[in-house]
């Protein structure tokens, strides 16, 4: 098995471990989704580039700045999003604390939108034994500390541990939070496992 990844992605790893022993990435408090053809032509878009914001974190940096639900990314920094990975590894790839400039898609226009990134916290390791596999979706889940929850500006949502299968295969990750499932608000664990 092997993996690639770009060469200023991997300096810039090895730079922040050489200064400061850790990796620090940002994050801008939205949940997003691609954008099928279909999506794009429905918002006046001619083609399918970009990622949709489906949900915006109530007080963090996108949601200070005006980021709404709907809203799609088109670009960070004057580098274009093509699709979810590209607004992801962007974000990502920022040093927290940054202030970087959005041009999303709204209502029919290009609008720039200035947002200031925070550090993307270490999920918290599941104790004992509270992660519960959801199999269905192939995922192991934990109910999302009550810190990390305040600090987030969130009251329900589920922790990914681990994704394996379809859930991997869609680009779910461990650290990422689930809020809603089939346009439904998700409160923990238990009710995920009815969904």
């Amino acid at each position: 098995m092997s993996f690639a990844i770009p060469i200023d992605i991997a300096m810039d790893v090895a730079q922040q471990l050489r200064t400061s022993g850790k990796v620090a990435r940002s994050r801008s408090g939205v949940q997003a989704q691609e954008l099928t053809r279909g999506l794009a032509a429905s918002f006046g878009l001619q083609e399918p580039r970009g990622a949709q914001v489906a949900n915006v974190v109530r007080g963090g940096p996108a949601g200070k700045a005006g980021q709404q639900p709907g809203d799609i990314a088109l670009s960070l920094n004057g580098q274009p999003v093509q699709s979810l990975a590209d607004l992801a590894r962007l974000v990502a790839g920022v040093k927290p604390g940054t202030t970087v400039t959005a041009e999303i898609w709204r209502k029919g226009r290009n609008v720039p939108i200035k947002i200031t990134t925070v550090e993307l916290a270490a999920p918290a390791p599941a104790a004992g034994g509270d992660a519960t596999l959801a199999a269905k979706a192939g995922l192991y889940l934990s109910e999302i500390p009550t810190m990390q929850r305040r600090s987030l500006g969130i009251e329900g949502g589920v922790l990914v541990h681990r994704a394996e299968g379809a859930a991997l295969r869609a680009g779910i990750q461990p650290g990422d939070l689930i809020l809603r499932f089939n346009d439904v608000s998700v409160r923990g664990v238990s009710q995920w496992n009815r969904c």
